[in-house]
């Protein structure tokens, strides 16, 4: 029953993840977990890759000069 939960409880939180960020990365990869972010600058520009898992408390910046907005 714990294995079940678990994984109802990851998919609640890989469409949560797609409702708060699909639009506003450039890719997000599937089964991509990302919590409540503290920065996120030029997030048309970031990719995330598949099954990655970012806790709340992350900062994601676009580090080239001169091409952020």
């Amino acid at each position: 029953m714990k294995a079940r939960s678990a994984k109802l409880f990851r998919a609640w939180r890989v469409a949560l993840t797609r409702i708060r960020w699909g639009r506003r990365l450039h890719s997000l990869g599937r089964r991509s977990v990302l919590g409540r972010a503290l920065l996120v600058r030029n997030p048309s520009v970031i990719a995330i890759g598949d099954h990655v898992t970012m806790e709340s408390g992350f900062v994601l910046a676009d580090l080239r000069r001169g091409h952020g907005t």
